[in-house]
């Protein structure tokens, strides 16, 4: 499916949370705390293994990076048992997305610094995933000839409220057919609200965001300087690891930020957004919505749902 590009494409699968929103459902299946993106929540597969195949209808397996935590890895282990270490990026905790996304583009970027990036969260459930990807190809396009954007797959809202971040979209930007609209912003808003958004044609963001990865790290030095600051000591170590005691060291000081908020919404004048019609798109963050995916797709579980 994967198409042609003279610029590499790799993939960043952000596999580091700790899971907290699902923890009691977790619970109740397991016996134990295990973050979500380790679980079988739709089958026998774990949400990493269904985010990680669905990449790859797209990227290359050898172009993907994953984002795990050191405490996790019990349960990535299995998983990524066949994955090359220079392709785990291993963080000693999670302090939010901002800092698991900036470690993986450093450490990308000394590999192949001319590259463009797909940002995968770990936890989302699609039916049409060949379509999905099919758009994230568009991305792909669209930021290699367009450098300054950077993309976030839309989706069309498909319940009321949830704690979906909502993307107001602006005018339309023409590129290679292709319907691709400027960000207004990104905000959170109540489930109240949700009729009047749907008919201002405002959109869910699904977290997939595509960019080339020199933009990515420029958005994050403009945005979150102290973050990019602190990361210095392991910039001058890659492209080879540096030790886990200091990477350990640069993660005590820093503060929970979190890529969207921090980064996107700080920078919206260049982000455009791509509607994904039609694919059947949900992210399973909270016990409500992984209850309405049961329901949808016929699944029925035999533990009961914790808060």
């Amino acid at each position: 499916m994967a198409l042609e590009s003279s610029i590499e494409r790799m993939a960043v699968i952000l596999a580091g949370g700790d899971g907290s929103r699902l923890s009691g459902l977790v619970r109740n299946m397991t016996g134990h705390n295990v973050p979500k993106q380790f679980c079988s929540l739709l089958g026998d597969v774990t949400l990493l293994e269904h985010t990680r195949r669905r990449v790859e209808m797209a990227i290359e397996p050898d172009k993907t990076v994953f984002v795990v935590n050191q405490s996790h890895e019990q349960h990535y282990a299995p998983i990524l048992r066949d994955v090359s270490k220079s392709n785990l990026v291993v963080q000693p905790e999670d302090r939010g997305t901002g800092p698991a996304i900036l470690l993986a583009l450093l450490r990308t970027a000394a590999l192949v610094p001319d590259a463009s990036v797909a940002l995968f969260p770990a936890h989302h459930v699609i039916s049409d995933e060949r379509e999905f990807m099919r758009h994230v190809e568009i991305a792909f396009q669209a930021v290699e000839d367009r450098p300054e954007f950077t993309v976030l797959l839309a989706m069309e809202p498909s319940r009321a409220g949830g704690a979906c971040e909502w993307i107001e979209p602006a005018q339309r930007i023409g590129l290679n057919q292709h319907d691709l609209y400027r960000v207004a912003g990104l905000w959170d808003k109540s489930h109240a609200e949700t009729s009047a958004l749907l008919k201002r044609g405002w959109m869910w963001n699904s977290g997939v965001t595509i960019a080339r990865l020199s933009t990515l790290l420029g958005m994050i030095m403009v945005t979150a300087p102290r973050l990019y600051a602190a990361f210095a000591p392991l910039r001058e170590r890659f492209p080879r690891s540096p030790s886990p005691r200091m990477v350990a060291s640069v993660y005590q000081e820093l503060p929970v930020i979190a890529f969207s908020r921090h980064v996107l919404r700080a920078t919206p004048v260049n982000l455009a957004a791509l509607p994904v019609p039609r694919v059947g798109w949900d992210e399973l963050g909270e016990p409500q919505r992984v209850r309405q995916t049961w329901t949808r797709l016929g699944i029925k579980p035999l533990w009961s749902i914790g808060s």
